[in-house]
């Protein structure tokens, strides 16, 4: 709370499309986290003040085997961005689906929880480290989850 408070005054959010690229993180020994290489694209922007819209569309390809596959996903949310000095701290809650349930997602119909960490160059534009969690939040079985570990690179427009 207190840290919050702290970053008030240097709150604010830019307009900026993404691209990210990354591995999931297995949830087992009996799961590989490389096995799992995922890509998106999205755009985000400012709403109200440090509050931050976000949309974002993309596919991870699951080679473990298991009844594990790949899927498209996409998904729309709001967020809070903090900007302390060249630091960027986001998280986004977003609602969205995906096209294939498998032995990790029942379910198309998914919750994704985004928390970004990076620095702003002079020209705006962002580098950063992506965790992102896909879930149903136990609506549908099996609600294992995906976690996703992502690069993150962000242009301004």
């Amino acid at each position: 709370m207190i840290l919050a408070l702290l970053l008030v005054p240097t709150l604010d959010a830019e307009a900026g499309t993404f691209l990210r690229y990354g591995i999931g993180v297995g949830h087992s020994a009996d799961y590989s986290s490389t096995s799992t290489k995922a890509f998106s694209l999205g755009y985000t922007d400012s709403l109200l003040g440090p509050i931050i819209y976000q949309y974002e569309g993309g596919y991870w390809g699951d080679s473990s085997g298991h009844g594990r596959r790949g899927s498209g996903f996409a998904n729309g949310g709001l967020g809070v961005e903090a900007n302390p000095g060249v630091f960027i701290l986001r998280t986004v809650w977003a609602v969205g689906g995906i096209t294939t349930p498998d032995t990790m997602l029942g379910g198309r119909f998914q919750f994704n929880h985004d928390f970004l960490i990076g620095v702003k160059g002079p020209n705006e534009a962002i580098i950063g480290i992506n965790i992102k969690h896909i879930s149903s939040a136990g609506l549908e079985k099996p609600n294992l989850g995906r976690d996703l570990v992502m690069f993150h690179v962000e242009l301004p427009f």
